[in-house]
């Protein structure tokens, strides 16, 4: 595509879609970067799995107890396959609707979304993005995570409201 700075004009050429890396963060997130590889996150069930408030890492609206979610949340796996960077909302037949008084509805997302990790992200810290639609817990989030802490047991993200004045921390367990 052509791109003109000041008086110059240049010719950009890019031969492929660009590829997450395979990295530490990487193979922490998906399992792996050999194309069998897939690894899936559930909320955990501890005490603070959702923690809510109005700045980042601030839990002063709300903090989920132990066991404080509903079992359609905690059935939700959030999978990320190396394999295309595919992203696999397996949420067994139905979302929590925060839209319509939290109850279960049937949900699917559409096509095959794909996730990308950004090594530093404009918070400083590694980010999750999914396409827009998609979503990692809780519906009413951003498509944007990031990565407060990734091991092969936990990871914990935080993500601003999806239209924004608040923000979410999320804790998930590796399934």
């Amino acid at each position: 595509f052509p791109v003109t700075i000041g008086q110059q004009s240049f010719s950009v050429v890019i031969p492929k879609d660009a590829v997450t890396p395979c990295t530490g963060l990487a193979t922490l997130l998906a399992g792996g970067c050999d194309p069998t590889s897939r690894k899936c996150w559930t909320f955990s069930k501890k005490a603070g799995a959702v923690a809510v408030g109005p700045t980042p890492g601030s839990a002063e609206w709300f903090t989920s107890p132990l066991n404080g979610l509903q079992n359609e949340q905690y059935d939700d796996n959030f999978c990320f396959a190396w394999t295309e960077n595919r992203f696999i909302y397996d949420n067994n037949g139905l979302t929590v609707d925060p839209w319509n008084g939290y109850k279960p509805v049937p949900f699917s997302l559409p096509g095959k979304p794909q996730w990308q990790l950004i090594p530093i992200g404009p918070a400083g810290v590694p980010r999750i993005e999914l396409p827009e639609g998609a979503f990692m817990g809780i519906w009413d989030a951003s498509n944007v995570y990031d990565i407060v802490r990734l091991t092969e047991k936990e990871m914990i993200v935080r993500t601003p409201f999806l239209k924004g004045g608040g923000w979410f921390e999320l804790y998930f367990e590796a399934r």
